[in-house]
Order: structure tokens, then sequence, then C-alpha cells
């Protein structure tokens, strides 16, 4: 519900032992009284790691139970992602698109400076993802693309 990690990711994250039993899961027979223990060793482990783990992420699992009660929303969407749930929640439209670049500027937007950006984004020739604009930003240089931006002084 709160990540898109496996369990053994989330244990090596936390510094702990992250081991596959050496038990197939396939096997066609009674396992040994050693095959056994092993893996009752081994699911006891996953189970204290799952339990550790979700103390870690308790309020992300709280926060998602809250948004439930206050929109009324069913339990079986515990299982959502947060953009799931929001969506939910705004009751949103899913739109498909055609045109990635089709680019919708609000009419009251109001851009006193660096205007060459908008128009920059605004200009068909330049719907490229090999295409970006340095610009500098209160003396500081700017590349503005199709990711995003980033600005940074130099050896600062």
């Amino acid at each position: 519900m709160t990540t898109t990690h496996g369990l053994k990711e989330l244990e090596g994250f936390m510094g702990n032992d992250i081991r596959e039993s050496t038990v197939s899961f396939t096997i066609d027979r009674k396992l040994t009284d050693k095959e056994l223990d092993e893996v009752i060793k081994y699911c006891t482990h996953d189970v204290e790691q799952t339990m550790e783990i979700f103390i870690h992420r308790k309020e992300e699992f709280e926060t998602h139970i809250a948004l439930l009660k206050a929109f009324k929303l069913p339990l079986k969407y515990i299982s959502k992602t947060k953009a799931q749930l929001s969506s939910i929640i705004l009751k949103a439209n899913k739109v498909n698109r055609d045109d990635e670049f089709e680019i919708n500027i609000p009419s009251n937007l109001k851009i006193n400076k660096y205007k060459e950006v908008v128009e920059w984004y605004k200009n068909p020739t330049n719907h490229n993802y090999d295409k970006y604009l340095e610009v500098n930003v209160s003396d500081v240089p700017h590349v503005f693309a199709w990711g995003g931006l980033h600005g940074a002084k130099e050896n600062i």
C-alpha cells in the first residue's frame, strides 16, 4: 500500500538479513525435519521483518485509514496507492492524451519576468526531448527542459 518496494528490498534498506530459504517451495514431497526447521525459521523471519516495516510506516497506514474514514470509502480501498486514492476522493476522470506536448497555459497566468521561458515551452519547434533552454534566473544559471528545470550556482 505505501511502497513499490518488496519485502526483501525494504529489509535490505534497513540493513537486515535478506537471505532466501535454500528449501525450494516446489518440492513435491514431505519436507525433512531439517528442511521444515529452515522453512519455519525463514517464514518467522519474514513475519518479523513485515512487522518491523509496518512499525516504521505506521503513520502511512494511519493516514490511509483516516482518508478512508473521512471520505466514507470502503475498506477494500486500503490497497490503493496514494495517487489512486486521491483520484477517487477528488472524483477525477481519466483523460487519454494523444499529444504530450499539447500545453495549456492558464489564461490568468501573469509572468512579469523571464517571459522567454513561457514562450520557449509554447514554441512547437522546441517540442522535442532533446531541446532545452538556458536562462539566468536571479544571476543563477538555469536549464529548462521537458523533465523540469535545474538551477544552481557553480562552486558554492
